[in-house]
């Protein structure tokens, strides 16, 4: 292990190479595990204290990566008191240092120094080379914590590239400058170091001076995004924010670290439980995972977005298919009420339409952070004198994502992701039941060639019942929403009728007053002309009957007046009825339609094909209005309309006839 990249390690435990041991016991006192340990266990399974060693794996994490196992603290065995004791050893050899400097060098280096950073380089904690991971991220802890306030203004323009830099991998002066380069960063007056993005993607790109400034500061961001995830930066809310900063300022020139620093952000929101931050643009995870929850509850979704996840999630391609591409009302309108159905069927067996095509919600154990210096400080207490973390939270933490996904953390296991990682794969679960859907759909609407119906026992086979029972009663429905519907307001019609009838009553009176008035003067010329003659009663003409009517009734003409020289009593004369046909039982003649219903003048008109509409016009009825009063009354009478219009004429219902005449007779 090179000192170079881990800096300067203490391990108390080292010895030569051929120094006698016995087996059992580590250098520096540390035993590992049995074989049967947990080794997904973050800390390892002390309940109290555990080492920081080993890390689940990460979903990101490149494979065949080393995860070392956990260790537990042991006592040093000294070698008086071990059966080794009295064999000779050679001498223990000092430990080379990480950057060999002569005297004078390191007194030059340590002159520019504040007592401040002199003291944070004296920190030192306890560990070995097995436990480096979790050493190098304590020290880094341990130190930076030490100066979180402190600010310097050194002015340093030199050259800085590590791959995962702590404060150890720095000298003295670029410790200043990124000590110098963080208090520019803290008060935002860090414009000149960020890398200009027009100089870089131009034609003539950047000097070589300034591509090494330019990665330099992009080493100090990383060295303030390990000291934001750590916890030196206290304040959840302005370590989110630096941190989205970092990531649009700096990582940008790297594609690499600017994918490493958008994943810090979001495993940030999760182990701060930031959920206010969480949207699509922090977890893009969510748009895919917004289709899944879509196809596997198409009880609330609209027909239009249903369509849509169905065309991305499914394993049949269903936006190539002919009949979506000629019909795709129709199957916009089918496939979610259809998909309903199968799921509502599903259930009945224990099952669902999520269950089918996806399983239950797997579970994962995964880890916070990866290819980062990090120390989880929110639920652990670092342990300087041991090199190890005490466990200080012991609730388990929830915090979710989306409907279907949610990460979960316990002090037995660690954190776990709970999602359909499908990675933006096609489910052909999904696509066989939408294949057999544009099957159906086809043999329905009689449209192309038959598609091959699916293997037998398959599960698309065994829903082709569900999918045709659905499409039927679907059909159904659509054809009943089809037709016309025609809804009365009966209140309203009762108040257009009432206005009516006040309208025909007002001209009704009318025309009595002018039949009274040209009655009087018919009467008052023959009374004035012939004044002893005895007259029979005269019969007029009146406007309520037809002319041709009046005709046909047979009138006592006036008796001759007798000559005044010869008195004689005038004969007693007696009127003569008119003459009428024998009516029917029931029925009245038309010969006198003026004193019969006008309810019944026209049912029997209709019934007898006789003409009414002079004698509507005369009566001013409306025909609608008639029409209306007698079908209200035969619902009442016989419960059904019995008069419907054929175009602009009413027409008897040939079945109701019969009840008519009944009720004319009545």
């Amino acid at each position: 292990m090179h000192p170079a990249f881990f800096g300067h390690v203490e391990d108390a435990g080292s010895q030569p190479a051929n120094t006698h041991r016995r087996p059992s016991i580590q250098p520096g006192g540390y035993e590992p595990y049995p074989d049967s340990a947990d080794t997904g266990t973050v800390y390892g399974r002390n309940d109290s204290i555990a080492s920081e060693a080993t890390q689940p794996t990460h979903l990101n994490q490149p494979a065949g990566r080393a995860i070392p196992r956990p260790y537990r603290d042991q006592p040093i065995i000294m070698p008086e008191e071990s059966d080794l004791a009295a064999r000779p050893s050679r001498p223990v050899r000092p430990l080379r240092p990480a950057r060999p400097t002569t005297t004078r060098q390191s007194n030059s280096r340590q002159s520019i120094l504040p007592a401040r950073l002199r003291r944070m380089r004296a920190i030192r904690a306890h560990y070995t080379f097995r436990d480096v991971t979790l050493g190098r991220a304590l020290d880094f802890y341990l130190q930076g914590a030490s100066v979180a306030d402190y600010r310097d203004d050194y002015d340093w323009h030199g050259i800085f590239r590590w791959q995962h830099p702590t404060y150890r991998d720095m000298d003295n002066h670029q410790l200043r400058g990124y000590f110098a380069w963080r208090t520019r960063f803290l008060d935002r007056t860090d414009q000149a170091d960020h890398p200009d993005r027009t100089r870089i993607d131009g034609d003539a790109g950047p000097t070589p001076r300034e591509r090494d400034w330019y990665d330099t500061c992009m080493a100090f961001s990383k060295v303030r995004a390990y000291e934001i995830i750590c916890g030196i930066e206290p304040d959840a809310d302005q370590g989110f924010r630096q941190l989205v900063r970092i990531a649009h300022s700096y990582a940008w020139q790297d594609r690499r670290y600017a994918e490493t620093i958008d994943m810090w952000i979001r495993d940030y929101l999760i182990d701060r439980n930031l959920t206010e931050y969480i949207s699509e643009d922090t977890f893009p995870v969510i748009a895919y995972d917004e289709i899944i929850d879509t196809v596997t509850h198409p009880e609330s979704a609209s027909d239009e977005d249903y369509l849509n996840a169905a065309m991305r999630l499914s394993g049949y391609h269903l936006n190539t298919s002919a009949f979506v591409k000629r019909h795709a009302d129709i199957v916009r309108y089918s496939l979610r009420r259809i998909c309903i159905a199968i799921d509502e069927h599903l259930k009945t067996r224990s099952y669902s339409l999520a269950d089918t095509c996806f399983g239950p919600l797997p579970q994962e154990s995964t880890s916070l952070f990866w290819d980062a210096i990090y120390l989880d400080t929110q639920r652990y207490q670092p342990q300087p004198d041991y090199g190890l973390m005490r466990l200080t939270k012991h609730e388990p933490q929830t915090v979710t994502i989306d409907p279907i996904r949610y990460y979960q953390w316990t002090p037995e296991d660690g954190w776990h992701l709970h999602a359909y990682n499908l990675n933006g794969s096609i489910n052909r679960t999904f696509g066989d039941i939408t294949r057999e859907i544009d099957r159906q759909l086809r043999l329905h609407h009689h449209f192309g060639h038959p598609m091959k119906a699916p293997a037998s026992g398959s599960l698309a086979a065994s829903l082709t019942p569900v999918i045709t029972r659905t499409i039927e009663t679907i059909e159904h429905e659509r054809e009943e929403a089809a037709r016309p519907h025609i809804t009365i307001d009966m209140q309203a019609l009762a108040s257009i009728r009432h206005d009516a009838d006040l309208t025909r009553d007002a001209l009704i009176v009318d025309d009595q007053d002018t039949q009274v008035e040209d009655t009087a003067e018919t009467i008052s010329e023959p009374a004035a002309s012939q004044p002893t003659a005895v007259q029979a009663p005269a019969v007029h003409k009146t406007s309520a009957q037809p002319a041709e009517q009046q005709e046909a009734q047979p009138a006592n003409p006036p008796t001759p007046p007798t000559p005044p020289s010869t008195p004689q009593a005038a004969p007693a004369t007696t009127p003569t009825p008119t003459a009428h046909p024998t009516a029917k039982p029931g029925e009245q003649s038309a010969a006198h339609p003026g004193t019969d219903d006008p309810k019944r003048f026209l049912v029997r008109s209709l019934l007898n094909g006789e003409p009414y509409e002079d004698e509507l016009r005369h009566r001013h009825e409306s025909l609608s209005m008639l029409v209306d009063r007698i079908n209200e009354r035969m619902i009442d009478e016989i419960g059904d309309t019995v008069i419907e219009f054929d175009g602009d004429r009413p027409v008897i219902i040939e079945d109701y006839e019969d009840d008519l005449r009944q009720w004319l007779a009545r």
